[in-house]
C-alpha cells in the first residue's frame, strides 16, 4: 500500500489504515452476528466466503487499474530490533554521526551507600 504514496505522506497512510483496519475490526463482528441471527449459524460460512471474495475482487480491480508504480526503489532489509537501526537505512533524512559529535549528559544518581538508620 505505501508502494504509491510520497514519502512524506506514509504516516498519514499508515494511520489511515490503522483507522480502516479497528473501524473493520468492530463492526465485523456486529454485522456478522446480525446476520447469523437472520439466517442461522451456517450462514457465517456464507458470510466469511463474501469478504474474502468481497476483498479478492478489491484486490484484482487496484492489480489492473493502477498499475506497478513508475519508479521503484531498491529493497532495504531492515532488522526487527530497535529504533536505532533506522539510522542504517540509506534512504532516511538523518545526521551523520560524524558531522556533528554529541557529549554525553553525565548521570546523576543519589547516593545511597551511606545509609541512616536512627
Amino acid at each position: 500500500s505505501f508502494q504509491n504514496v510520497e514519502p512524506g505522506r506514509i504516516v498519514a497512510v499508515n494511520g489511515g489504515l490503522l483507522l480502516l483496519y479497528g473501524s473493520a475490526a468492530c463492526a465485523g463482528p456486529l454485522i456478522a452476528s446480525q446476520v447469523i441471527a437472520v439466517f442461522g449459524t451456517s450462514s457465517l460460512y456464507h458470510w466469511v466466503a463474501l469478504c474474502y471474495l468481497g476483498l479478492a475482487v478489491f484486490g484484482f480491480l487496484r492489480l489492473f487499474v493502477r498499475g506497478a508504480p513508475e519508479t521503484r526503489e531498491d529493497y532495504v532489509p531492515v532488522m526487527r530490533t530497535t529504533p536505532a537501526l533506522f539510522e542504517l537505512d540509506p534512504r532516511g533524512d538523518h545526521e551523520d554521526a560524524d558531522d556533528e559529535p554529541q557529549a554525553e549528559a553525565p548521570l546523576d544518581f543519589p547516593d545511597t551507600s551511606a545509609s541512616t538508620t536512627g
